[in-house]
């Protein structure tokens, strides 16, 4: 059945029973409803209306139609010819190229476009890098990129890789004509490096063992295996099947921003490793104003290097041994390994966390006093910048500066779990206000004030220089090297600072703070999570706001809760002693001790009994009131109150 056959039998070509396995005309679609609900009403709701519109990979004109409704007027480029024909028989101007042999900035030369629409189209393309490229020459001055992206690590596309399956189809995550795939960090990287800032990043969802990749085998894993499919719920993107991108040409960096630190810390799952290096290296921001710290070990041990910029290589391939590698002769038979037999996952925690991390207080306490840099923003291992996120929120924190209000800026996490959307998985955020406030968050992503993790009685001049050439020493002895192919030490940062005044002056004068205590950051806190969340008390009982920026970040992997649900309710009691209330106190106690007798039963619920005990008689109430933000927001009231420590 010819196109024109189909146009005129009025029929989807995918209703019209043609082999289209092939063929463009198996992408058509009769586009029903343009809300939020459907992947295309999104996609066109982006778009808007009364634009100029350059869609490429048009197909039969399904969504040519649905924008020139809309007031668009709309040029098309398709590959294939019949389902070019179907969109011109419907009254299209469609274009048949191939964008991996043509460039449209001669091909459409003269021609102004306000947006580009690439529906499931970049993932086609041998060079998609290429093709953004030369639509930057078209765009209108506030021109937009709009377009979807397939998840290229969907978790049924991990399950069923894990099991010896990659299934291709005609359609869907794994088309068998799609040639590049993407994650989230795979999307930053071809939009910056073609020249682009992306503006809005959202995702559509499909529930991992749900889509057609996936069989019914995921949902019946043996108990040994289960554990993996609760590793990958742990991962926020794990049911993201497609990206749904808005981009603009990158901006100028904005000039006369100050110095900042990044402290990239690692964690039980996650290392900084070559891929992550080459993350940060899109950060949007003048490089020779960035300095890295990079941070491993563990709160007893800590390791720190720093360098002038990320560089960490990718490994040598000439080091792989060759020489394991395992060959059948004509008259042998392949065997198992024998040590595939014993390949059992054990579950260490039913609660499903890591081991607590490094001691994030102490390392941004001596990060503090080697810096000279007015801001330390903080990244975990398993988070990554959007490239903009940095310069964002440092411009927002220097024009807050300016008005002379004391705040914390943190990134916004892109995806952000409800009480009710948990479902097992670690939380992203809490409950914001119409102000933006934050009702909890991790240090992934803070941009905190250096003054702000500063000791009153370190802060004198005459600190210890390095010993030897690469290596510095530390306030509290610990040793930190400098990177490959950094000038800077240790030594440098500590002889710049000298302050004229005793420093609990200052930070008594400028923002109000206590001048006793060695910091506001508590390192006694067994989980990071409470350590922060800590922190921010701290910040609302000074006077100073803890506010989410308009910067983001991702996930970057899992994310399991920090340390042992022993350790995270333990942690969650002595912060209600500490800032709450005896009810609040008593509230989570009796709810601890109520899962814990439902779950492990009357042993199990006196050892949180116990805890319950310890916190009361250890930790002390701070007696202050609580300041209106943290009363209403920071979870120990309404939907979000568990979350705390929980």
């Amino acid at each position: 059945m010819t196109a024109a056959e189909i146009l005129q039998n009025n029929k989807s070509p995918a209703e019209s029973g043609v082999d289209l396995a092939s063929s463009s005309l198996r992408y058509d679609y009769q586009v029903e409803s343009l809300n939020e609900s459907d992947h295309y009403g999104r996609l066109l709701s982006r778009i808007g209306c009364n634009k100029r519109v350059l869609e490429l990979g048009s197909s039969t004109g399904y969504l040519s139609q649905a924008m020139t409704e809309r007031g668009c007027s709309v040029t098309g480029v398709e590959i294939d010819p019949d389902a070019a024909e179907v969109a011109r028989a419907r009254g299209f101007e469609v274009h048949v190229l191939d964008l991996d042999f043509i460039d449209l900035s001669k091909h459409f030369a003269g021609r102004s476009f306000d947006a580009v629409l690439l529906a499931d189209v970049l993932e086609h393309l041998r060079s998609p890098e290429q093709t953004l490229k030369q639509l930057a020459t078209l765009l209108a001055p506030d021109g937009l990129i709009v377009a979807s992206i397939p998840h290229g690590t969907h978790g049924d596309i991990r399950m069923a890789a894990l099991l010896g399956r990659l299934p291709f189809r005609p359609m869907g995550l794994l088309d068998h004509t799609h040639v590049r795939f993407f994650t989230r960090s795979l999307v930053e990287k071809l939009f910056v490096e073609s020249g682009y800032d992306i503006v809005q990043l959202e995702r559509n969802r499909w529930s991992t063992g749900y889509t057609e990749v996936s069989f019914e085998a995921p949902r019946t894993l043996p108990p040994d295996l289960a554990g993996l499919k609760h590793l990958l719920d742990c991962d926020p993107e794990a049911d993201t099947y497609q990206f749904i991108v808005q981009a603009k040409l990158s901006q100028p960096l904005t000039e006369n921003l100050p110095a900042v630190d990044v402290a990239v810390i690692d964690t039980p799952l996650q290392r900084a490793d070559d891929l992550y290096h080459q993350a940060l290296k899109l950060m949007k921001y003048d490089q020779s104003k960035l300095r890295f710290w990079f941070c491993s070990g563990t709160a007893a041990e800590d390791k720190i290097e720093i360098a002038d910029r990320p560089g960490k290589e990718t490994p040598n391939f000439a080091d792989s041994d060759f020489r394991s590698f395992r060959f059948l002769d004509r008259k042998g038979v392949d065997t198992i390994p024998e040590h595939a037999s014993q390949c059992r996952l054990q579950v260490a925690d039913s609660q499903w966390g890591s081991p607590a991390t490094n001691n994030i207080g102490k390392i941004l306490k001596r990060i503090a006093l080697g810096t000279n840099a007015p801001y330390i923003f903080v990244l975990t291992a398993d988070t990554l910048p959007a490239a903009t996120c940095l310069q964002k929120l440092v411009t927002e924190a220097e024009q807050l500066a300016c008005g002379k209000e004391r705040i914390l800026l943190t990134a916004r996490a892109e995806i952000a779990l409800t009480c009710e959307e948990e479902g097992g998985s670690a939380c992203l955020t809490g409950g914001k206000d119409s102000e933006g406030n934050l009702s909890w968050h991790e240090f992934a992503g803070m941009l905190i004030p250096r003054e702000l993790l500063l000791t009153a009685d370190l802060s004198a001049p005459g600190r210890s220089a390095p010993q030897e050439k690469g290596t510095a020493a530390s306030p509290d002895g610990a040793t930190i090297s400098t990177g490959p192919g950094t000038p800077c030490a240790l030594s440098q940062a500590q002889g710049d600072y000298a302050p004229k005044e005793n420093l609990k002056e200052f930070r008594k004068r400028e923002y109000g703070l206590p001048t006793d205590g060695d910091s506001l950051l508590d390192s006694s806190f067994m989980t990071n999570l409470a350590q922060a969340q800590d922190f921010c008390f701290r910040l609302w009982q000074c006077g100073a706001r803890v506010k989410e920026g308009s910067g983001t970040y991702f996930a970057n992997g899992p994310r399991l809760p920090q340390g042992s649900a022993e350790e995270r309710f333990f942690d969650g009691l002595r912060l209600r002693r500490r800032w709450g209330t005896n009810r609040q106190f008593l509230s989570f106690a009796r709810y601890i001790i109520g899962r814990a007798w439902r779950e492990g039963g009357a042993w199990q619920s006196l050892k949180f009994l116990n805890h319950t005990l310890a916190a009361a008689l250890l930790e002390p109430p701070s007696n202050l009131p609580q300041a209106s933000p943290a009363k209403e927001l920071v979870g120990f009231h309404g939907p979000y109150a568990r979350h705390t420590g929980a």
